[in-house]
């Protein structure tokens, strides 16, 4: 199927598509400025503040089977295997913060 667009409409898409490939651009920079600022190996307090999560919650996650952990290096984290990890399981460390925001919202 072959689709065709007047020349102002390809020039339209064409300044749209621009933008959002900037747009995604700048946001995959501010992601990497956010998160490789921390070293290879992070701790409990680095994870907290990457994530803006309680120490009781790291830990929680921490003790999970699942979670990447330095097996050589007590109480150390791999940092590209916890930011995996952590975008693929956004549920469990995020779902208590948006209950909470609900139930402040209706307050």
């Amino acid at each position: 199927m072959e689709v065709r667009l007047a020349v102002e409409d390809r020039n339209i898409l064409s300044e749209l598509l621009a933008q959002v490939a900037e747009k995604a651009y700048m946001h995959g920079v501010e992601d990497a400025k956010k998160y490789y600022q921390y070293p290879e190996a992070l701790k409990t307090t680095d994870i907290e503040k990457m994530y803006q999560i309680k120490s009781a919650k790291v830990s929680e996650l921490v003790r999970r089977r699942d979670f990447p952990k330095i097996k050589l290096i007590r109480a150390r984290y791999p940092r590209d295997e916890v930011i995996e990890f952590m975008k693929n399981n956004k549920h469990l460390y995020a779902e208590k913060d948006k209950e909470v925001k609900e139930k402040c919202s209706q307050c």
